[in-house]
């Protein structure tokens, strides 16, 4: 007697849905992962726009900042962000250091960017 197959058995069937399985788990890790990164890398730019406007914005004034900390918040993209200033003295009289962290959350000791800049003075 002479049988032949038409077609996958059962088993063989099983173990192609077992490697799809894995295969679009892995795949759903992956994209998961990447959509997190996703949103950490668009609040970290924002919040580094936001340090480098109010570093710009001490530029233009051209006001000599005292030393110090400062704080405040920002509205930008629909959302509030949290900076935090600290102007230190340096070797030269004539040179401030500025340190500007930003967050997305108030009182957050982990912010997501820190821009420092240094100013002279110019009188």
């Amino acid at each position: 007697m002479n049988r032949r197959s038409n077609g996958f058995t059962l088993l063989e069937i099983l173990v192609a849905l077992v490697v799809l399985a894995v295969a679009l788990t892995a795949v759903i890790r992956t994209v998961s992962a990447d959509a997190t990164n996703l949103g950490y890398m668009r609040d970290k730019t924002l919040a580094h726009w936001v340090a480098i406007n109010h570093i710009t914005e001490l530029h233009i004034n051209k006001e000599w900042p005292s030393v110090g900390t400062k704080s405040g918040s920002e509205f930008m993209a629909n959302r509030d962000w949290y900076w935090k200033t600290r102007v230190s003295t340096t070797a030269d009289e004539d040179v401030r250091r500025i340190d500007v962290s930003v967050s997305d959350k108030e009182d957050d000791e982990n912010p997501l960017t820190t821009v420092t800049a240094f100013i002279g003075n110019s009188s």
